[in-house]
């Protein structure tokens, strides 16, 4: 394959999206704004990233937990 000029764009639009995400977070993360990531900022940035992983991960595990219940309790009322 070749790629068309509306996946190239579609392409584009990505990165473009990626790169302002990534500056986005950039600027969250250098505090004291001089344009550089110190290693205090990266530490805090770590935890920070950390938290919301793990937040995630729990998000997830519940969501699926409730999945579980709800598939358990469609198959509980099928047999009665």
């Amino acid at each position: 394959g070749k790629i068309s000029d509306e996946e190239k764009q579609a392409a584009k639009g990505e990165m473009d999206k990626e790169r302002a995400e990534h500056e986005k977070d950039y600027k969250r993360f250098d505090k004291d704004g001089d344009g550089k990531i110190s290693d205090g900022e990266k530490q805090a940035a770590k935890a920070e990233m950390e938290k919301r992983r793990a937040d995630h991960e729990k998000e997830k595990a519940e969501k699926e937990h409730r999945d579980h219940q709800s598939e358990k309790r469609h198959d509980d009322n099928k047999r009665k």
